[in-house]
């Protein structure tokens, strides 16, 4: 029986060393980081009950150096508040409803403070006893590392075209409804012991490539360590961008 007991997690979150600020933020077990921050100074590492249907959340900040720190924030916090409401049993429907809450208050500030465009990315995975549901919009990734093979599961919203360099995203949270309506990837995974989940923003996967993140995932055992490793191999490329990493090891008692 493929019954998932509990989720190991690690989260590292990096400014890079490029940047002045750090304009991810992400959500697990109830800690995100204050809309002015550096990163975290320690990894975060716990143990989540897959009963009690633990998510784990990436957010990656776009719009200028404070306003994207603080579309990142303001998700973060929506998201805090939707995650209290002990609703993520909903799966699916909670997700959506989360999203349409985190794309509201950014809206909201961006109205309040005169603002033209903010947004951030948004990476969430949701987990049962069985299996996995997946959330994003953007290009922050959330990827399956299983028997040693790394498959993406979200879909990155970017556009076809590109002007002097990374193509505009589609999709993201702070998106005006009388612009178009934010239409958030969704997907359900059938979890299996000894699954691993990364949720991360570009800052990895600019930075290192897919087969190196699959071979560091398959040489270190735990999340801590993998996550830690991830880290330093974004930061030794040239660390060009905020770096958040977040695993998820699905583990059977």
């Amino acid at each position: 029986m493929n019954r998932i007991d509990r989720i190991e997690y690690a989260v590292v979150c990096d400014r890079g060393l490029h940047r002045d600020k750090n304009q991810d933020n992400f959500w697990c077990a109830g800690t995100y980081l204050a809309s002015e921050n550096a990163g975290l100074t320690q990894p975060l590492a716990g143990t989540a009950a897959s009963k009690d249907f633990p998510v784990f959340a990436v957010f990656d900040g776009m719009g200028g150096e404070t306003d994207g720190e603080k579309a990142a924030w303001l998700a973060a916090c929506t998201f805090d508040g939707c995650a209290a409401s002990r609703e993520t049993r909903a799966g699916t429907a909670f997700l959506a409803d989360a999203c349409l809450r985190m794309n509201d208050a950014i809206c909201d500030y961006a109205v309040k403070c005169h603002i033209r465009r903010i947004g951030t990315t948004a990476a969430i995975l949701l987990a049962s006893q069985s299996a996995v549901q997946i959330c994003n919009l953007g290009d922050s990734r959330i990827f399956l590392h299983r028997k040693g093979r790394l498959e993406q599961l979200s879909e990155d919203h970017v556009a076809n075209r590109s002007i002097g360099g990374k193509p505009p995203l589609t999709q993201f949270l702070g998106i005006p409804l009388s612009e178009f309506r934010i239409e958030p990837h969704q997907a359900k995974i059938k979890c299996r012991p000894g699954d691993r989940y990364l949720l991360c923003s570009d800052g990895l996967t600019d930075m290192v490539p897919e087969e190196k993140i699959a071979s560091i995932l398959s040489s270190e055992t735990a999340a801590l360590p993998a996550a830690t490793a991830l880290l330093e191999k974004a930061l030794d490329a040239g660390g060009r961008d905020n770096i958040t990493v977040i695993l998820c090891d699905a583990v059977k008692a």
